[in-house]
């Protein structure tokens, strides 16, 4: 039901899944609803929605690439929206005519598949996005690394807010008695996974590797068959909270070989379990081991087993630096910065 008394907000995504900023999303409609009366708008709706939040599910086209006009009214009820970048939603918000900001995750780089949509949505997302973004109130970027790509790419001064974990993790960080090394994230080509088994290839024989995600993973198991590590690498699909908790709980460190990252929350979501990370340096993943000083940055999947050796060697520094880290970057901390803008923005 709608508040008398709290400003209504419309928290849009394209579609609320598994992942990144799925993630974000659900931490945001958890963190903010005693403050705000808060709906959820996706295209998709993949995951649970946190109690008392409402949720609407509802197309940005009708069809693509013709915006849907139904999604522009329903967001004319809102005192405030706040658009998850979607080039669907952020549309719909600027037509509206309501006050809003958009949180930046960054663009990945578009790769336009052989179809009539992809190849137009590309174009249009490359076109578009600079003039929404400089149309919205606020930007917000996710990193530091983001808010120089968006000034670079819309010339617009984004705000920092950087994401969060629920907290550190009360149990005492020990020195795991396996090298059990953990990717959280989609696998994909794109997140760079074919080099993670290359990097393992390159390891010691009792390094092994945990991959979480979505996806299904034959062409990788058939890359692990061939390269003899079938017995190295397990997949594990999408895990419970309470399941992912116990994978980080157990890894020896976290990492990965993406291309493209504008955060790299898995990152963090290790530092909080005192679990340090080896990653390719790119993006947001570069900046936070940078930050941190709790973890090892590599280029080629080559130069992954002298990382986990730096890793090895340091152990326990890393660890401490990690947890250190993760207990100033709080979901805690992400959304009290929102709240207070969100209030800024509606006086």
């Amino acid at each position: 039901m709608i508040s008398a008394t709290k400003p209504r907000v419309a928290v849009c995504i394209g579609a609320f899944e598994y992942g990144g900023q799925g993630t974000v999303v659900e931490q945001e409609l958890i963190h903010l609803q005693d403050r705000f009366d808060l709906t959820l708008i996706s295209e998709r709706m993949l995951r649970a929605i946190p109690d008392g939040v409402s949720a609407v599910e509802l197309s940005p086209w009708r069809p693509f690439p013709a915006t849907n006009p139904a999604l522009r009214a329903l967001l004319r009820r809102f005192d405030l929206v706040h658009c998850h970048d979607s080039l669907g939603m952020m549309v719909a918000a600027r037509a509206a005519g309501k006050r809003f900001l958009v949180t930046s995750h960054g663009i990945a780089p578009i790769r336009l598949r052989p179809t009539t949509r992809s190849k137009v949505e590309g174009r249009i997302t490359l076109a578009a996005y600079p003039s929404l973004y400089r149309s919205a109130d606020v930007v917000v970027a996710i990193s530091r690394y983001v808010a120089t790509w968006v000034k670079e790419f819309a010339k617009v001064d984004a705000q920092f807010i950087p994401n969060g974990v629920a907290g550190v993790m009360p149990s005492i960080s020990s020195r795991p008695t396996e090298r059990k090394l953990l990717y959280v994230g989609e696998i994909s080509k794109r997140k760079g996974v074919a080099d993670l088994i290359d990097g393992l290839q390159a390891s010691p024989k009792d390094v092994s590797l945990d991959l979480v995600g979505r996806a299904s993973p034959p062409s990788y198991w058939s890359d692990a068959s061939r390269s003899k590590l079938s017995d190295r690498i397990r997949f594990h699909g999408i895990l419970e909270p309470a399941d992912l908790a116990h994978a980080y709980a157990s890894a020896f460190c976290t990492c990965s070989a993406s291309f493209w990252e504008g955060f790299g929350l898995p990152v963090l979501e290790g530092f909080s379990f005192g679990r340090p990370s080896v990653v390719r340096g790119q993006g947001g993943m570069l900046e936070q081991v940078e930050e941190s000083g709790a973890g090892c940055c590599f280029q080629t999947p080559s130069e992954m087993a002298a990382c986990i050796d730096v890793v090895t060697e340091n152990w326990e520094e890393f660890s401490k630096r990690g947890r250190e880290f993760a207990s100033i970057h709080t979901w805690r901390e992400t959304f009290r910065a929102y709240g207070d803008l969100f209030q800024r923005l509606l006086h």
